[in-house]
């Protein structure tokens, strides 16, 4: 049976998200999010933070190293076609400590380069702007969907009547969105739960979390108007 490279798969989603966006309209920056359980397991033991077995492949510190190989080339594949990129890594549940290494070791890498941002956080929240686009970035495992514009408000004031807000989450492994509009329709915040590439492991295939698209996802933004498309990879 081949093996189902899920590193490969997602490099080759990347270059094809950003192929098709490129044509769609020109942009200079690319906001590039890992994190929320990049890494299925924390431990040596192939155990989540607190301790629950998982199917994994590769061992602890191999899995490691691929992953940073896989984030350097995706970075530097970028950065070769002329964007800057900004790279936010939120924890998840499953890789609180392994996700942050992985934002240290990015930092240590790219700590000279011009083109490069390593948004270095152990907050759960991590926030961003771009003109009149502010972005809240959570794995979203620990709070309910319905709080988050009043954290969004209470943690990041200053940009809170920027016109547009948008909470990106990813914790339940599905695609959706929510939107939360007030009456003031300037003060809305859209809440986009991105998909996932990994595939059905154990623990989702005994639970019932089966049959979900596996796909990666990049959204287009104007920094004066907003959302502007939507693409998604080709399933796999």
């Amino acid at each position: 049976m081949k093996k189902d490279n899920v590193l490969e798969k997602a490099q080759q989603a990347a270059n094809y998200l950003l192929d098709i966006s490129s044509k769609t309209s020109k942009f200079s920056d690319i906001y590039l999010i890992l994190g929320n359980d990049f890494f299925n397991h924390d431990t040596y033991y192939n155990q989540t933070t607190k301790g629950t077995p998982q199917d994994s492949e590769g061992d602890y510190g191999n899995s490691f190293y691929d992953a940073l190989t896989f984030c350097t080339q995706i970075i530097n594949n970028f950065v070769t076609k002329g964007y800057k990129v900004h790279v936010f890594s939120p924890k998840g549940n499953h890789d609180a400590s392994k996700s942050q290494f992985l934002q240290a070791a990015l930092k240590k890498i790219y700590e000279t380069a011009s083109t490069v941002t390593i948004n270095f956080s152990t907050k759960d929240r991590q926030y961003f702007t771009v003109g009149e686009v502010s972005f809240m970035v959570t794995h979203g495992d620990n709070i309910k969907y319905q709080k988050l514009p009043t954290i969004f408000a209470v943690e990041n004031p200053y940009s809170w009547t920027n016109k547009f807000k948008v909470v990106l989450t990813g914790h339940t492994h599905r695609k959706g969105e929510i939107s939360f509009i007030s009456t003031d329709e300037d003060l809305g915040i859209d809440i986009k739960i991105c998909p996932s590439l990994s595939k059905t492991d154990k623990w989702h295939y005994e639970n019932g979390y089966i049959g979900n698209k596996r796909r990666a996802v990049a959204f287009l933004y104007s920094k004066d108007l907003g959302e502007l498309a939507t693409f998604n990879s080709i399933s796999i």
